[in-house]
């Protein structure tokens, strides 16, 4: 059986035509943003609000998500490779196309060139 997961806060998303709600969890306001931006471009939804499940979640929507985020300079802002059936999204972006900036250095750089490779043709 799996582990049971608190996530800060979550997001939903506007009403689809059965009247259900997305949900997009985030642990920190850099997850605020990236959900945001995921749920913008691929899904064409807007979150509408945002639930806090904890102490630090309310402080986290008090302030609101991260504004420092850049382009990713791995994907280059594509995000996602693959086609329609295999989808690979960017790690260092967790697939939003926008990422802190240096945040490609947690990896090594036989890796960064792998995933450049991977992304320079992407066509999300």
């Amino acid at each position: 059986m799996g582990k049971s997961f608190t996530y800060n806060v979550i997001g939903l998303g506007q009403p689809d035509a059965e009247g259900s709600q997305r949900m997009f969890p985030a642990m920190n306001r850099v997850a605020m943003a990236q959900e945001i931006e995921k749920a913008r471009r691929f899904e064409n939804i807007e979150i509408i609000d945002w639930y806090s499940q904890t102490k630090t979640g309310e402080k986290m929507i008090e302030s609101g998500p991260s504004t420092r985020l850049k382009i990713c300079s791995v994907c280059q802002g594509r995000a996602r490779a693959g086609n329609d059936k295999v989808r690979h999204d960017c790690p260092v972006c967790q697939g939003s196309g926008i990422c802190i900036p240096g945040n490609e250095k947690r990896w090594r750089e036989w890796q960064i060139t792998e995933f450049k490779k991977e992304f320079a043709c992407a066509r999300w």
